[in-house]
C-alpha cells in the first residue's frame, strides 16, 4: 500500500470516531408515548394531547419531548385556558419544573427546527407558539428550571 493512501485511510478513520461537538447537537428528540405511562403531575392539570387540530379526539399517544436527561410532557390545564404547558421530568421521574406559553391549547404535533434551534407547538385550530431549545439544554435541569420563569409575553 502507498503511503499517501495509508496515511488518508488513518485520517478518515480518526474523523469518523471522533466525538461530536456541541455545534453537532441534534436537538430535542420528539417521541409519541402513552399518555398511561406519564408520571404524575401537578393538580389542575392532565397530561393530554389530541389527534389533529379540531382538538375533538384525544389521542392515546403525546408527542413528548426528551432533551439531555429532561422529559417534558405535555399537560392541559383543567379550565381549559388558551396556553399550553409542559410538566419537566428527570431521569428518576422527578418532577423538575414547568415550561408555559400562551396563545393556544390543546396540543397534538410538535416539530423540531435545527436551524433556528426551536420547538413548534402546534395546537386547536392549527394554532402554533414557539419553543426555544434552551429551555431544555441545561447541564443541571433542576438548577435551572427552577429559576425560569414561563415566557408569557407572546399572544
Amino acid at each position: 500500500m502507498r503511503p499517501t493512501l495509508s496515511i488518508a485511510i488513518a485520517a478518515a478513520c480518526i474523523a469518523i470516531s471522533a466525538p461530536a461537538s456541541a455545534a453537532t447537537d441534534p436537538g430535542p428528540q420528539i417521541v409519541y408515548l402513552p399518555v398511561a405511562q406519564s408520571p404524575a403531575v401537578a393538580d389542575g392539570l392532565k397530561v393530554a394531547c389530541f389527534t389533529d387540530g379540531s382538538a375533538k379526539a384525544t389521542s392515546e399517544k403525546c408527542p413528548v419531548i426528551e432533551y439531555q436527561g429532561v422529559t417534558a410532557w405535555p399537560c392541559t390545564f383543567f379550565d381549559n385556558r388558551d396556553a399550553m404547558i409542559f410538566a419537566l421530568f428527570d431521569n428518576n421521574n422527578k418532577n423538575v419544573g414547568f415550561v408555559a406559553r400562551h396563545g393556544a391549547r390543546n396540543l397534538w404535533r410538535i416539530t423540531s427546527q435545527p436551524d433556528g434551534q426551536s420547538l413548534t407547538l402546534t395546537g386547536e385550530a392549527n394554532r402554533t407558539l414557539t419553543l426555544q431549545w434552551a429551555y431544555f439544554k441545561e447541564s443541571d435541569p433542576a438548577k435551572a428550571l427552577r429559576a425560569r420563569q414561563p415566557d408569557n409575553s407572546h399572544p
